[in-house]
This record gives C-alpha cells, structure tokens and sequence, in this order.
C-alpha cells in the first residue's frame, strides 16, 4: 500500500542515494547539481522549517521508495502556486508515484495550481503528468529542454 509521511533529517541518505541514481541524474537533475548527503540534511533541515515547503516520503508498505516536494509561492493574480518535484528509487514503472500524487493533490482543498518542469527526454514524467491531467503550458530549450505543466486542484 503508499502512502506519505513527513519527511526528517534522517532521511537524507536514502535522498542522496536516489538523487545519485544514473536515471535521476539523466532525466531529472541539472548537470551542474552536486549531490552529497551534507545537502541533503541541509535541505530537509530548510524544508522543514519554511512553512511554503511539503516534503514528503512515498512509502510502500510503510518502507521509502522515493519523495514528493512541493515549494508553494504566492502569484498576485494567479493565486497560489505550487513548485512539484517528484523520483522514486528502483520502483519505477509500477504506478506507485501516480498513486503517491493522487494522495498527495487529494489533501489538498483550497484552490491551487501545480506546476512541474520536465525535460523533454523524460517521456515517462510528461505520461504520468498528462495522465494526472496536468496539461503542456511551455517548452523552453536551454541546456537539454524541458516543458513545464500546470494542474488546478482540487479536481
């Protein structure tokens, strides 16, 4: 079964080995990311105590198989916005990250957009974003290219 649970510092080794995966590297960090686990407790530590942060653990089985993190902005006219990231580990492919975002967007009551930024080599995050009912709002070529996607929530 997934569900969430709130992120803490003891899990910036798990965060670090996800993020030094060779597929995360390729289709989901900027070349120029250095990955140590120092960053990642310094991260999780900010994340923890900036209330426009949810850092969240996807948990199968009550064990870590990859995270959602969302940084929330306030957009003037727009309203408010949400900033989505999202890896799993080695349970790619299953299904459990859609399960983990229908949890995740199912709590969530107040008017918001969601926005996520995907590189263009990564057709299985635009598939999985497409099948959530995110939709294509830009593409953007710099170093490998991305699209950006936007959902309203709740649905």
């Amino acid at each position: 079964m997934i569900s969430l649970r709130d992120i803490t510092e003891a899990d910036a080794g798990l965060l670090y080995m996800w993020k030094d995966d060779a597929i995360y590297k390729e289709m989901a960090s900027h070349p120029e990311y250095i990955n140590t686990v120092e960053k990642q407790q310094e991260d999780i530590e900010c994340a923890i105590t900036d209330p426009d942060q949810d850092y969240k653990l996807i948990l199968l089985d009550n064990e870590p198989i990859g995270y959602i993190r969302v940084g929330w902005y306030d957009y003037g006219d727009v309203g408010r916005v949400g900033w989505i990231s999202y890896a799993l580990g080695t349970h790619r492919g299953c299904g459990h990250c859609r399960k983990a975002l229908n949890i995740y967007f199912d709590q969530i009551t107040t008017p918001v957009q969601i926005n996520a930024t995907v590189y263009t080599i990564n057709l299985a995050s635009q598939q999985l974003l497409e099948g959530l009912g995110f939709k294509r709002i830009h593409t953007y070529m710099k170093i490998t290219g991305a699209h950006t996607y936007s959902l309203s929530l709740p649905r």
